[in-house]
């Protein structure tokens, strides 16, 4: 099964090959693709879509091809022999990456920067709402309405209706919401951004209440002394030694 979409699609997409319809971008099926690989020829080593994805060993067959209009402003993150190959444009907000080859059709899954490439994806297509992280509420936060908005529409059909004019609302319930009449979509969440972080935690809480630092009180740290017997049998044995030493010529 299939799904066509006649303007750009709604949610931030990642498409592989696919003739969508994308803001300053036009992407022509090849009628007959080539049999001869193409190449990678040039890529934003600094993007953080494409940082660190090592794009200079993959091969493709081009299924599609893609052309960027003038001052559009979609971004050519890879370039091959044949133009494009993996462009990031947006449309309202919402981020769209095409790229001009199949997944089936190319050497990239094998490789070692295509897991990297995805995980660049995850974070950078939904936008932000801070430096490294992705953007997320939680059910009863404050969300920030698109304007004009007059009422929210929940994926089982229920409809929210709005204050005119209004710029936040709390939803209780998680799900995805469509902003009627700006077709904006809006998701919230049941888990927390921080719950989901593996950093280490730079303060600790445990049910809302913060425990002191400890990281300066040595006395409340478990101490090391084994390194002190080592010394002390090293002079032990020195002393030994010396003794030994001078019995010896006497």
């Amino acid at each position: 099964d299939g799904v066509s979409f006649d303007q750009p699609p709604p949610v931030a997409s990642l498409s592989f090959g696919c003739e969508l319809l994308l803001p300053g971008v036009t992407a022509t099926e090849i009628a007959a693709p080539s049999s001869t690989l193409d190449r990678i020829t040039g890529w934003e080593r600094r993007h953080p879509l494409t940082r660190s994805t090592g794009l200079d060993d993959v091969r493709f067959v081009p299924s599609v091809g893609l052309e960027v209009g003038a001052g559009s402003g979609a971004t050519v993150l890879a370039s091959s022999t044949a133009g494009p190959a993996i462009v990031l444009t947006s449309a309202d907000g919402v981020n769209h990456i095409a790229t001009s080859f199949e997944l089936a059709g190319s050497t990239w899954p094998a490789q070692f920067g295509f897991p990297i490439f995805l995980a660049n994806a995850l974070e950078q297509l939904p936008g932000a709402r801070f430096a490294g992280r992705a953007e997320s509420w939680r059910a009863g936060e404050p969300v920030p309405i698109p304007q004009p908005t007059t009422s929210l529409e929940s994926a089982d059909g229920s409809r929210i209706e709005l204050t005119p004019g209004v710029r936040t609302a709390a939803l209780q319930t998680a799900g995805v919401y469509t902003a009627e009449p700006s077709g904006s979509i809006i998701a919230i969440n049941t888990a927390s951004v921080r719950e989901s972080l593996i950093d280490a935690p730079a303060q600790v809480e445990i049910n809302g209440t913060a425990l002191p630092p400890t990281a300066g009180d040595r006395s409340a740290q478990p101490r090391e002394i084994w390194r002190w017997f080592v010394i002390a049998a090293g002079l032990l044995a020195c002393i030994e030694w010396v003794i030994y030493g001078r019995t010896m010529r006497a």
